[in-house]
């Protein structure tokens, strides 16, 4: 393998991403601009409305969300992407960084996450049309062209018919500066026991381009959150501030044979190891590997920003295809962490992202935690502590399946990442799921499908499935509906619902109004608690103009037992 070369183009995933609505318009195909170019002078035509891709959660790390789609299927980071968890929330945030067969979101509200297997679409804002153009008959005629002088010689079959091409060097491109500030305040009042939340967070994110004419980046990251509980015998409060990323990265264009990061930053190859401090190297061979590793310490959070308990190495060895119409992305990794000078954690990842033509992509990830004679609670030398199996199918153009299984187990550490776990459910415990998915469309503008899963773990087991259709006409002039009844049996509340929800774009504006009765059955370990009914209504109204955006979210419960109501918002602005 040569290092000298490579064909590929990466991203780094250890950008942090921007939360609200900024949409990327794709470039146009070299046939839509000539198409343009040669039309007849016309009145302007309407603007497109942005199209979606249907997208699936494959990873849940901190606030980032990872999802099964990436570069080829047309999305770039600024991208809005709204979550449809089947609970029936919607959570928007906006895509931070891609690749070639995946992407990552940084979600604002750490508290407000979708899970492992919930949809999600993302919007890609289509072309611009070109300006009408001229009409022939008006256009100065161009001058001859005087006869070719240059004689064309013998072609040698060996030899390229077109040069090579040659981007602009770093020392040549401009610094380029972007990011965003934003601002997210959430409060909870408990009407039935008279409790009142209060959660308040703020931050900022900057990457900086080309800062030293070497075609490298600076990526910033630091937020503040203000957490408050309030009853009527106590008040608790507390405050963080932490620096999530700063780092630099070289070599991160295209054809660079040599990728490099230093600083807080999450691993490019491996995410899955968490924020790392130190700094990590990779090697990219023109056939489409990638071989590298990382050192430095390995923080369970970034309350701390340098503690030192916990550090240690990571390697891995990378594979993307180079081929356009059907991909293929796998990673080989391993991690080794210590914890105050004693062996800790051993840990092999795996991963494997294949879209075998346009209808059909698989996701696998495998954690693998190794145990010695030193771990106590672990009889096994081996446990996959998780594992993700996801794929979908596309039937035809209105019909799709798609299918995912998870088993989560709680790895052995000296850390201290997982607080206050029993010792049984550290030996013992396990959770696994399955779940289906099939939608069909019925026209251009409704949306059925049907879900099913089933959960299991060491006590319990479990199952639900929801049944729903979503009207979505295009254009701003119409609302979206969207219908759905439900059943969920999880470890404690097994009953029947139904949501209903509007949703309406009116130029800047997106609002957004839901309703959902849920009639349950609450148990415990000593039997039940009885039957209640809990109705929730949620309405929320977005804006967005320019690098201004913001959205707020009022929200109602009431039923048996209990009442509550609940304001958001969150504004930024992006530079």
């Amino acid at each position: 393998m040569n290092p000298s070369v490579n064909l590929r183009v990466r991203l780094s995933l250890s950008a942090a991403g921007m939360l609200c609505v900024a949409p990327v318009a794709l470039a146009r195909t070299p046939d839509q601009s000539s198409a343009q170019a040669t039309a007849p002078a016309t009145a302007a035509s309407p603007a497109q409305a942005p199209s979606t891709v249907a997208a699936q959660v494959i990873s849940v790390s901190g606030s980032s969300v990872f999802i099964n789609v990436g570069r080829n299927a047309g999305i770039a980071p600024g991208a809005r992407i709204v979550f449809l968890p089947t609970d029936g929330r919607r959570i928007e945030a906006t895509i931070a960084d891609a690749t070639a067969s995946s992407a990552r979101a940084e979600l604002a509200d750490p508290d407000n996450l979708p899970a492992i297997g919930d949809k999600a679409q993302v919007e890609i804002e289509p072309a611009k049309p070109a300006p009408a153009a001229v009409e022939a008959s008006s256009k100065p005629k161009p001058p001859e062209h005087p006869p070719w002088t240059r004689k064309e010689g013998e072609r040698d079959p060996d030899k390229p018919l077109l040069a090579p091409a040659f981007g602009t060097a770093p020392e040549d491109r401009p610094t380029t500066v972007r990011g965003r500030i934003f601002s997210l305040f959430r409060t909870t009042r408990d009407l039935e026991n008279s409790t009142t939340s209060t959660y308040l967070r703020t931050g900022t994110w900057l990457e900086i381009k080309n800062p030293f004419k070497d075609g490298g980046r600076i990526l910033f990251e630091a937020d503040a959150d203000y957490r408050n509980f309030d009853t009527s015998s106590s008040n608790d409060s507390e405050t963080n501030a932490r620096i999530k990323r700063f780092s630099y990265a070289w070599g991160i264009d295209q054809h660079a044979p040599f990728r490099g990061e230093v600083g807080r930053f999450y691993s490019y190859y491996l995410p899955e190891v968490g924020i790392v401090d130190g700094g990590e190297l990779a090697v990219r061979f023109q056939d489409g590997w990638s071989v590298g590793g990382g050192a430095g310490l390995y923080p369970t959070t970034t309350d701390d920003l340098i503690k030192g308990d916990d550090y240690g190495f990571h390697a891995f060895a990378d594979y993307q295809s180079e081929a356009k119409e059907s991909w293929f992305q796998s990673t080989l990794g391993f991690q080794q962490t210590f914890h105050e000078g004693e062996t800790d954690r051993s840990l092999v990842i795996g991963r494997v992202n294949a879209r075998p033509n346009k209808d059909l992509s698989v996701f696998a990830l495998v954690l693998l935690d190794l145990y010695d004679s030193s771990d106590i609670a672990k009889s096994q030398a081996a446990e996959i502590t998780q594992l993700t199996l996801s794929t979908s199918y596309l039937l035809d153009e209105k019909t799709g399946v798609q299918g995912t299984a998870t088993r989560t187990t709680w790895p052995e550490l000296k850390r201290d990442e997982f607080a206050n776990l029993p010792p049984e459910l550290l030996s013992d415990g396990y959770v696994n799921r399955v779940s289906g998915t099939v939608w069909r469309k019925v026209g251009d503008d409704v949306r059925l499908s049907a879900r099913a899963h089933y959960w299991m773990d060491q006590d319990r087991t479990g199952m639900g499935g929801e049944a729903s259709a979503d009207w979505s006409p295009k254009g701003d002039e119409h609302p979206s509906y969207y219908a759905s009844l439900y059943y969920e049996d999880s470890s404690y509340i097994e009953g029947f619902g139904v949501r209903l929800q509007a949703r309406r774009d009116m130029g800047p504006f997106r609002a957004f109004l839901g309703y959902d009765a849920f009639a349950y059955t609450t148990s415990t370990l000593f039997g039940s608690d009885g039957d209640f009914l809990r109705h929730t209504i949620r309405g929320s109204l977005g804006w967005g103009k320019g690098p201004w955006s913001c959205d707020t979210e009022l929200g109602y419960t009431f039923g048996d037992s209990e009442e509550s109501l609940s304001l958001s918002a969150y504004v930024q602005y992006r530079f």
